[in-house]
């Protein structure tokens, strides 16, 4: 059977890439990119090239509105479709679905931006009758007890599931988190980041943060950056630990590179050194 990728969404324009990026950006040039050449200087443009000559050497665009993550440069989502004179609908899908801020690709994600909603869940429907089977049908002590709530299931083509975790992942080291730094997406590990229980940050209902680092990190480095990232006191020491697909917990040593330990897409748990 073919392990070939399905086609799912396009290629990036900029040859040096050719990422096949699940959610491509059109620049004005009428060219799809990936968000991290998405910016006309990134691909050289002709088209903001022709605007910047007409004008005589000014800035051909206004300045876009920034994302609204504190501390990021990077112009929002929603600043870019409205500039392209796209409709409501596009401004709305560019925005979180949560809180409804404009934030650039790559805080986009709630998790990326401490998502806080801004419109409470809607009650559940038929509440009449939902009570009056919880009295005439009390829940078994069994079924009522508290579960860890289960990882997200990812897809079976391992190919697949590693571009959507490139797609929403962000940079760790807040050195790489800036306009100008651009690291190829080769030269870049992806890991899915859990905290253990009580550490700040740490999920209330399970899941994972998706984090990349070059490569060449040492892993007593990555530690110390994901520890700054959460917030988390070094005081009492750290253990980074691999998560194996079977659920096993395999230490990490930090005199190691993370690269040598670790491989794209796996799952890796930040908790206090027992």
């Amino acid at each position: 059977m073919s392990d070939a990728l399905p086609a799912i969404g396009a290629h990036c324009a900029l040859p040096s890439c050719n990422l096949n990026d699940f959610l491509p950006i059109r620049c004005p040039c009428g060219r799809l990119f990936c968000r991290d050449h998405v910016a006309p200087d990134k691909h050289a443009c002709p088209v903001a090239a022709d605007r910047t000559a007409a004008l005589g050497g000014e800035r051909s665009t206004p300045a876009r509105e920034k994302c609204a993550k504190e501390g990021c440069a990077r112009p929002s989502l929603e600043s870019a479709v409205r500039d392209e004179g796209r409709g409501e609908d596009a401004r709305t899908a560019a925005r979180c679905a949560g809180c409804g801020g404009g934030f650039c690709a790559y805080h986009r994600d709630p998790s990326s931006h401490s998502c806080s909603p801004t419109t409470p869940a809607p009650p559940p429907k038929n509440q009449t009758a939902r009570d009056l089977l919880a009295k005439n049908f009390p829940t078994t002590p069994s079924s009522s007890s508290a579960k860890p709530a289960a990882r997200a299931k990812k897809p079976a083509n391992k190919q697949i599931a590693l571009m959507q975790i490139r797609r929403r992942a962000q940079p760790a080291d807040p050195k790489d988190d800036r306009p100008s730094v651009n690291v190829p997406v080769g030269e870049r590990l992806h890991v899915e980041l859990e905290l253990e229980g009580g550490l700040p940050g740490a999920p209330s209902t399970g899941g994972q943060i998706v984090y990349w680092f070059r490569k060449n990190i040492a892993t007593g480095r990555a530690l110390d950056v994901l520890a700054g990232r959460m917030g988390v006191s070094t005081t009492n020491p750290l253990q980074l630990s691999k998560i194996s697909a079977s659920g096993d917990t395999i230490a990490l040593r930090n005199d190691a590179p993370l690269a040598d330990q670790v491989e794209d897409a796996d799952v890796i748990r930040l908790a206090r050194r027992t």
